[in-house]
């Protein structure tokens, strides 16, 4: 059987989370003088057969958003 969990999340202005996926949204920026230039980016969990999924999108240095990492993590017995 599967055991239902909640997840509560606070003070995140723009996240969607539907079921077994989570996607979070940059809202504001701030970087140092020395930083590459960054425009936003938006984070993606998710269950696939089990597993973690996360994917990562950035949009910098002139670039629209595309993505940019991403991971399937496996637990490890």
């Amino acid at each position: 059987t599967q055991t239902e969990r909640r997840v509560t999340a606070h003070a995140i202005a723009d996240a969607t989370i539907t079921g077994a996926r989570c996607e979070l949204k940059t809202d504001v920026v701030v970087r140092s003088n020395n930083a590459k230039e960054y425009d936003g980016g938006v984070r993606l969990y998710g269950l696939i057969e089990g597993d973690l999924g996360w994917a990562y999108d950035m949009a910098a240095v002139g670039e629209p958003l595309t993505n940019h990492l991403s991971a399937r993590l496996a637990k490890v017995d």
